[in-house]
């Protein structure tokens, strides 16, 4: 494979999911009534710490169809809202300022309040770096007007993410096959061009602030398109397969299920992605041999083949499903469904079964009361089944050795005793949060388990998101969280605008019952030091991380000295980190595919920092490793 062959896969190494999303398996705590909506506020300045006036800030909130937005006025002060509630906002916050790069507020790192307004703080923008480059045709001529796209990203739980939003820059060459870029945020960045009948080809660099990187000359090679057919296991074509090789460019197989893929070259060695509904999607590595090709599955299910001539042959598998039938108990009628979790499980002592692996589905009800779920691995699994109005209900699968179809689930599902919480699982938690032995008026409480998972946070290996299994508002002081199953190892987060979390726990949850817990939240504390070997160039463009072994995190961005400042921390022990979007981790497992960063160690070269409450530490020393 040339140079430029494995440039451009690296581009497409990853499909650019978010997987943090993954560890929020539960639904959460139900409410009596909807919470009243809340606001989200901050101030946006400019490198030199001017208010910047007229910047767009925007986000997406979970169950809200509209996106939010707001322009900055002359104070750089914004107001976004009014927004539905929503726990640890899985959408970036993203501020866009004329002239300056893209700067967001990270996904997962702030939520918006029931009924009161969340400031975000200081929000401060940068001046984005700058590329430069030219096109040539094969014969080395420059090619005007080759349509140039520019995807940001950044890297999260070992995966290279798309920033929400507009990630993707469009460009055109000019008369000369030149282009010049829009100043970029710190990121990896990824440059493609895509010409009909040419190889697509691409650059791949980190964003430098402030800086202008003139790129090496692509000159395009003639493609060498790649015919095939897409076929079910009884070899019957499948039409209407959406299918890509290393491209932002979708064909689509016809009638006879036939298609060709342009844009490769005569060394292919590419991610072959496609998908139709009703079909398991197909994610291969794809290698052209001497006798045709070779494949592997590069979500780790342990598939691989080879296709002999010279056309690639794809069998695609059907979707299998859980189906059944959701009831009243007492009338028959069928019960439309709100969610369904899906679990694997063991069974300890006494026969007591012990959740693991759990996810919210995707559910389908094709009719009131029928429902199917769509699953890949042959296991035996348990379902909770959810609706407003009802007790949460549980069934079991049979234990299956190969993918099939499950139907004839029937779940009787029992009207809740009031009539108000669409669950009531036979374990809740309940209790007062107080701050200062006053009630909290607003805020969140959520159940987590410590998940353990590392992934990367401003480029640096850290314990990332917990598991979250059920969060719920806290209203006057009180709080009620939905446990879904015995553990010895759950704790309560409580989280309220301009305070540091509290965090109790392990806490022990192992009977059927409503269990009481009264929470006093605590005073904080802070972090303050120094980087001391900030890059030329990078200064006020570093960012300090923090973490603790049960998932609570934080981050800071450094000063143009080298100063930072991480306040209102959570009592307990934290590893801190210097990094930044673009950063590349040596803590980050090598090899292609990337492998998973689940089991790296977060605490290698982290300095390790206790905080007690109400008391700061000084004269902290960090450095950016080489």
């Amino acid at each position: 494979m040339n140079r430029n062959a494995y440039r451009h896969l690296v581009c497409r190494m990853t499909p650019g999911l978010y997987l943090a999303a993954l560890l929020i398996v539960t639904g959460p705590a139900a409410d009596a009534e909807p919470p009243a909506q809340g606001t989200l506020s901050g101030t946006v300045l400019d490198p030199d710490g001017a208010p910047v006036k007229g910047a767009r800030v925007w986000v997406n909130t979970t169950d809200q169809d509209a996106m939010a937005q707001a322009h900055t006025s002359g104070d750089g002060r914004f107001r976004l809202g009014p927004l539905r509630p929503v726990y640890r906002n899985p959408f970036d916050l993203l501020v866009d300022a004329p002239g300056f790069g893209r700067q967001y507020v990270a996904r997962g790192s702030y939520s918006v309040y029931p009924g009161i307004d969340a400031d975000l703080g200081t929000i401060q923008v940068d001046r984005g770096g700058v590329f430069t480059g030219r096109v040539l045709d094969a014969d080395g001529t420059p090619y005007p007007n080759a349509p140039i796209d520019c995807e940001l990203s950044r890297n999260i739980l070992g995966e290279r993410v798309s920033w929400d939003g507009p990630s993707l820059i469009s460009l055109t060459t000019d008369a000369t096959g030149s282009f010049r870029t829009p100043p970029l945020p710190v990121a990896d960045c990824c440059l493609f061009v895509h010409v009909p009948g040419r190889r697509e080809d691409s650059w791949r660099r980190p964003v430098v602030p402030g800086a202008e990187l003139a790129l090496e000359t692509i000159r395009l090679e003639r493609e060498v398109p790649v015919p095939g057919v897409v076929r079910d296991e009884r070899g019957w074509p499948i039409a209407g397969v959406k299918l890509r090789l290393n491209s932002r460019y979708f064909e689509t197989s016809d009638a006879a299920g036939r298609f060709t893929l342009h844009g490769q070259g005569p060394d292919l060695y590419a991610f072959l992605d496609g998908s139709r509904n009703g079909y398991v999607d197909i994610n291969w590595h794809v290698r052209r041999s001497d006798g045709g090709f070779d494949w592997n599955d590069y979500h780790g299910r342990d598939r691989s083949g080879s296709v002999a001539g010279k056309e690639l042959v794809v069998v695609m598998e059907p979707t299998t499903w859980i189906e059944g039938l959701a009831v009243d108990a007492d009338t028959g009628e069928p019960v439309r469904l709100d969610r369904i979790v899906l679990c694997q499980f063991d069974r300890g002592p006494g026969g007591r079964v012990q959740l693991k692996g759990c996810q919210i589905t995707r559910l389908e009800q094709p009719e009131s009361g029928r429902f199917r779920i769509e699953y890949y691995t042959p296991a035996e699994y348990h379902l909770s089944l959810h609706a407003a109005g009802y007790q949460e209900a549980e069934t079991f699968t049979p234990q299956m050795t190969r993918r099939r179809t499950i139907s004839g689930l029937d779940v009787r599902m029992k009207k809740d005793r009031d009539g108000t919480h669409p669950s009531r699982p036979t374990r809740r938690l309940t209790g007062r949060v107080t701050r200062d032995s006053r009630p909290v008026a607003a805020g969140w409480a959520a159940l987590w388990s410590s998940s353990g998972i590392t992934g990367l946070l401003r480029g640096r290996t850290v314990v990332v998101s917990p598991g979250v299994w059920s969060w719920a508002t806290i209203r006057d002081g009180v709080y009620t969280l939905d446990v879904p199953s015995a553990s010895s190892d759950w704790y309560v987060v409580v989280e309220e605008p301009g305070q540091p979390p509290t965090r109790v726990g392990p806490i022990s949850i192992l009977e059927d019952a409503e269990k009481t817990l009264d929470i006093a939240c605590a005073a904080g504390g802070a972090i303050r030091g120094r980087v001391t070997n900030v890059p030329p160039g990078w200064a006020g463009h570093l960012w300090v991380v923090a973490f603790t072994e049960t998932s609570l995190r934080a981050e800071a961005k450094i000063d143009a000295d080298g100063r930072f400042l991480l306040a209102k921390l959570a009592p307990g022990e934290y590893g801190l980190k210097v990094g930044h979007d673009a950063f590349d981790d040596s803590d980050v497992p090598r090899g292609f595919p990337t492998p998973p960063l689940w089991h790296a160690d977060p605490w290698t070269r982290a300095r390790k920092v206790t905080v007690a409450p109400g008391r700061e530490i000084e004269g902290v020393e960090l450095t950016l490793p080489e």
